[in-house]
């Protein structure tokens, strides 16, 4: 296999055989002298592709989260869904067996969804359904 680049160029250094952590924390101190100050490099990253991939990704993370509290809220769908998890939960005797179990199956459409079911839910059953969104 080549070691170069797309282009054909190839900038790879030599080798270090004297002191590896003296090289590698001069070549740091390099890299750091040749960047751009930090408010700068901030000011890049908040108004250039930075903000433009958070725009894309956050949109593409509402509308699936939208999309799941609806099919939550208006169809039985993750009712039936939770009936595969039902038998767990009540085996755990977790409190609310079913509001857990609608929970996780509701987890499938989105991670923080499940989290909006069981508000009113007893400790136990936040906690658990919480660690099994993560």
């Amino acid at each position: 296999m080549k070691e170069t680049y797309a282009t054909g160029e190839c900038t790879l250094k030599t080798e270090v055989r004297e002191n590896l952590l003296k090289s590698a924390i001069n070549e740091g101190i390099t890299t750091a002298a040749k960047s751009k100050p930090l408010l700068i490099n901030i000011k890049d990253a908040y108004t250039g592709e930075g903000l433009k991939m958070a725009t894309a990704v956050m949109s593409s993370i509402l509308s699936v989260g939208l999309l799941g509290i609806m099919l939550a809220t208006f169809t039985p769908i993750f009712d039936y869904v939770a009936y595969i998890f039902y038998p767990f939960t009540l085996l755990l005797r977790i409190p609310e067996p079913m509001l857990a179990a609608r929970a996780t199956g509701l987890g499938i459409a989105e991670m923080f969804l499940p989290a909006l079911l069981v508000i009113e839910a007893p400790l136990v059953t936040k906690f658990i359904v919480a660690v099994m969104s993560v």
